[in-house]
């Protein structure tokens, strides 16, 4: 199984919680992945704004995909998504369709029921 594992607001809220989460499942022979929506690199930033990540990465011997403030979906292909905030996982097109849906099904009202 490819898991997909965000860093910021959910690996970081318990990492000594993940780190037991990541080595059992690669003990049982899953791959884990941290997928970030953090840019990679570009003008104005230092070489060290992703060093918590990749630190943290190494020491748990993951690979990290930055997706550059796009959709993951675009560059991870997981099995299971792991993320604090769902909504950036999908295309684009999934989450029209997703919308859509709920409009037509009269589900658009915020309220909790």
């Amino acid at each position: 199984m490819k898991i997909a594992l965000d860093y910021d607001e959910t690996f970081t809220e318990d990492p000594i919680f993940w780190r037991g989460v990541i080595d059992l499942a690669k003990q049982r022979g899953h791959s884990v992945t941290f997928v970030t929506f953090r840019v990679e690199m570009n003008e104005g930033y230092s070489g060290s704004h992703n060093a918590d990540i990749c630190a943290d990465a190494a020491d748990l011997n993951i690979d990290v995909i930055f997706t550059n403030g796009q959709q993951k979906a675009h560059h991870f292909d997981a099995d299971v998504w792991i993320d604090d905030m769902p909504e950036i996982i999908p295309h684009a097109k999934t989450l029209l369709g997703m919308y859509n849906g709920c409009v037509n099904s009269g589900d658009v009202d915020d309220a909790t029921k």
